[in-house]
């Protein structure tokens, strides 16, 4: 079961996971109004951008806000809580040709409330969608500019978020001149994780504000203070995530620490040659849920990663918990680092088809199998 913040506190800046000098950034610019007419937020998926545009949203239009905090209590805040405030307009990739973002704007209200640190593929599984092609339309650009040609309701500001405007491509032309010449009072944001696949001229009419990867500190205290992980989860799921926290909360809510051993007995089925047991683990692998089983090989993956950096880097070093890391240099004494290359590279793609949808026990099999004759390589 999944675990999302207590009262929204991602709608505030100071419950958003870290990020404290875009913060700083993001609400010197209201308090000192100077407030770009559009930003454009970039970092990588996983980290603070769509919670720190949500923050900075919620402290523009409060009624009360005061110390660097939005109240929380006003009539803007309440309904900031909900993403229901009537001068806050959203827009987002979504599927159909014919199809506009509010079409999409309950189950999307809901996905940001839950997982506000997720990606595109976590969207598209959340819409049951994830083998479509998601894009923002020309009828969606033709609504965005209708909406903010219209006066605001209660606010004197108006406001579009619009997360992953790369998924515009050409018909990002259709908001050049809107983005460039608001209606007074209008504010675009747009959160990006692929800032080369937006037209130069939209990104040559933004502020840029780069939001820089998680810490794996910030993670850890992150799922224990706001999600109530105990501290071994925290960590593990820390290592594992690589600055992104929607991983983090996939894999401390799956299992955290009992994946070790779970790549371990994988580890050893692939290495023993036995095809009945290659095919019993694949059998009992296609039961996990698609969350447990990218869980599993991203949990892998970044075990394999580090046992490649046993021979390299002192103990301390290493992004795993101290009790595997005497697995680790058994291993790493059995593969070198050109093998576990190979398997790296072949979890990697493992990972990208299971978001694809493709058949679990040919995908498994088929990954065992390169698994074991890399394995068994002289």
């Amino acid at each position: 079961m999944s675990r999302t913040f207590d009262s929204s506190p991602h709608m505030k800046f100071a419950q958003t996971i870290g990020s404290i000098h875009t913060k700083d950034a993001l609400r010197s610019l209201v308090d000192e109004d100077n407030m770009p007419h559009a930003l454009l937020l970039s970092g990588a998926e996983g980290n603070s951008k769509l919670a720190l545009a949500l923050a900075y949203t919620t402290y523009l239009m409060c009624e009360n806000r005061a110390d660097g905090a939005s109240c929380g209590s006003c009539r803007s805040c309440i309904k900031m809580e909900k993403y229901i405030h009537p001068d806050v307009h959203f827009s987002f990739p979504f599927t159909g040709a014919k199809s506009v973002a509010d079409e999409f704007i309950k189950p999307w209200r809901k996905f940001i409330q839950e997982k506000p640190y997720a990606g595109i593929s976590d969207w598209m599984e959340y819409l049951d969608a994830p083998t479509k092609q998601p894009n923002i339309n020309t009828k969606e650009c033709k609504a965005i500019i209708q909406k903010l040609n219209m006066q605001s309701f209660e606010s004197t500001n108006k406001v579009l978020i619009m997360w992953l405007p790369e998924y515009l491509r050409k018909e990002g032309n259709r908001l050049l001149k809107i983005i460039e010449e608001p209606t007074p009072n209008t504010y675009f944001i747009l959160i990006t994780e692929k800032i080369s696949n937006i037209l130069p001229t939209i990104i040559s009419r933004c502020q840029l504000v780069k939001v820089p990867p998680l810490q794996d500190k910030e993670i850890k205290e992150a799922l224990m203070g706001q999600y109530r992980f105990d501290a071994s989860k925290a960590q593990n799921a820390a290592f594992v995530a690589e600055g992104n926290m929607q991983k983090a909360l996939d894999i401390v809510q799956i299992g955290g620490k009992g994946l070790h051993d779970e790549v371990l007995v994988w580890f050893r089925t692939c290495y023993s040659q036995k095809t009945i047991d290659l095919v019993n683990w694949v059998d009992n692998f296609d039961r996990k849920s698609k969350d447990e089983q990218k869980s599993f090989l991203m949990y892998a993956l970044n075990f394999f990663r580090e046992i490649a950096r046993v021979p390299v880097l002192p103990e301390k070093a290493l992004r795993i918990e101290e009790s595997e890391i005497q697995t680790a240099k058994k291993i790493a004494g059995i593969i070198n680092f050109e093998k576990i290359e190979k398997l790296n590279n072949i979890l990697t793609d493992t990972i990208y088809y299971i978001e694809r949808n493709a058949n679990i026990k040919v995908l498994m099999m088929d990954t065992n199998i390169a698994f074991k004759n890399i394995l068994r390589q002289k």
